[in-house]
């Protein structure tokens, strides 16, 4: 089995989830891996403060939600939107978790844990699907996002968005992942 992304809880060290290829979202209780949701399994989020709130998600950017931790799950994808990358990226931020990003050729953002959503970019990637994002853990109003060339910022949670793409060596490497330093927003790897 080969898992794209994995998702631990922050409350019981024994959950777990992972997307993988093939074979779904898979749960681990204590010792034991069941599957908790099919398809190919992508990113997968335990909500911080409650594990029984899960998110998993299959390609090209379906997202569903779970409330009873895992057993059974509702989609929540942004009905405008397209298809998005085969790891479609999405967020939950860390200072307030019922609010989600995700990235399909438009940023999407939801402030009710995925019961309706809004676009707040405005064809800042020319229609090229986003293939990462990433929230600030010491200020969820900075969250960046990238195509596999351009960098984009916001510093106020969504509302307007700035191309920081400059200097990136992006004509001879493809931008593979966002890191945000957790003490300062603005030192983003």
């Amino acid at each position: 089995m080969q898992f794209y992304r994995i998702s631990g809880s922050v409350q019981n060290a024994g959950i777990v989830y992972g997307g993988a290829q093939d074979n779904g979202t898979n749960r681990k209780i204590g010792t034991a891996w069941n599957s908790a949701y099919g398809g190919d399994g992508m990113k997968c989020i335990v909500d911080p403060t409650n594990s029984n709130i899960v998110y998993a998600s299959t390609q090209y950017g379906g997202i569903v939600k779970s409330t009873n931790g895992g057993t059974s799950f509702g989609n929540i994808k942004p009905a405008a939107a397209p298809n998005g990358d085969w790891i479609t990226p999405y967020a939950l931020d860390p200072n307030s978790t019922s609010t989600i990003y995700a990235g399909y050729d438009e940023i999407y953002k939801s402030t009710n844990s995925g019961s309706s959503w809004t676009t707040v970019t405005g064809n800042l990637s020319s229609g090229v699907v986003y293939s990462h994002l990433a929230i600030a853990p010491s200020n969820g109003n900075y969250v960046y996002a990238a195509t596999s060339t351009k960098l984009f910022k916001t510093i106020n949670a969504g509302t307007s968005w700035t191309n920081i793409t400059v200097g990136l060596p992006v004509s001879s490497a493809t931008i593979s992942n966002i890191a945000i330093a957790s003490d300062d927003p603005n030192k983003v790897y």
